[in-house]
């Protein structure tokens, strides 16, 4: 009678070559994917990084004209733009920062007012949040404010 004829010793041989074949693919994929410990080296980056929150700043209301005129001034018809923003601040900014969220909001203004309707509905996005934030910091030093935000992020923009 041979050994590979009876079904219990054919289970056992094909269970331990499964749960081997399993094992080494779990540590290969850890390998492949930078797992060390059972966590990843992307998660140890993380918490080794500033602690830091957002504060929203909501409705942001700014009157734009639709378009400049070919002298550069603006046209006598004017749309709404509602803006909604997030700031990044430290974590132990948070008083502080509540504090200067008038400011901010006047600087929002100050920063969105030298746009028209056209140039803000054409701009994408990424490039009206990166030049609404950095217009913000520059109107803030010039008031010789110490910088009352790490980034700012618009969540939410409204033109009708």
């Amino acid at each position: 009678m041979s050994i590979f004829k009876s079904k219990p010793v054919i289970a056992a041989v094909g269970l331990c070559l499964l749960v081997a074949g399993g094992a080494s693919g779990a540590l290969l994929f850890q390998k492949i994917n930078g797992f060390r410990d059972g966590r990843s080296e992307a998660v140890k980056v993380v918490k080794k990084a500033k602690a830091f929150s957002y504060v929203e700043l909501t409705k942001i209301m700014v009157s734009l004209p639709i378009s400049a005129g070919p002298d550069g001034s603006a046209s006598s018809i004017y749309r709404v733009c509602s803006i909604d923003m997030a700031f990044e601040i430290g974590d132990k900014d948070h008083e502080k920062f509540r504090n200067l969220m008038p400011l901010v909001r006047s600087f929002a203004v100050q920063a969105l007012s030298v746009h028209t309707y056209a140039e803000v509905r054409k701009v994408p996005l990424e490039q009206l949040q990166e030049d609404v934030g950095t217009r913000i910091l520059s109107i803030a030093a010039s008031r010789h404010m110490d910088r009352p935000f790490n980034a700012a992020v618009i969540t939410q923009l409204l033109c009708e």
